[in-house]
């Protein structure tokens, strides 16, 4: 997606951090729409799409819900 999310590997593996991926599937298609960093305390500390764009409103409110869901704290 045009961002620096692989180089996060160590974050992840020593429990720094967990990666998430919004997607849509449309079409028999899958497009990567956002991707999700959330930190040890179950905070979202970046949501971006491609190039490190910002989510988009629609984008925003199925992140919402989803962190609602589980628990995850948005950053507004």
């Amino acid at each position: 997606m045009h961002h620096c999310v692989s180089t996060y590997a160590a974050k992840c593996i020593a429990g720094n951090a967990s990666i998430w991926v919004l997607r849509r599937t449309a079409l028999g298609k899958i497009q990567r729409l956002l991707t999700i960093e959330v930190d040890p305390q179950n905070r979202a500390v970046q949501v971006r799409g491609f190039s490190n764009r910002v989510a988009l409103p629609d984008e925003r409110k199925v992140i919402e819900r989803w962190a609602k869901a589980r628990g995850v704290v948005l950053r507004n």
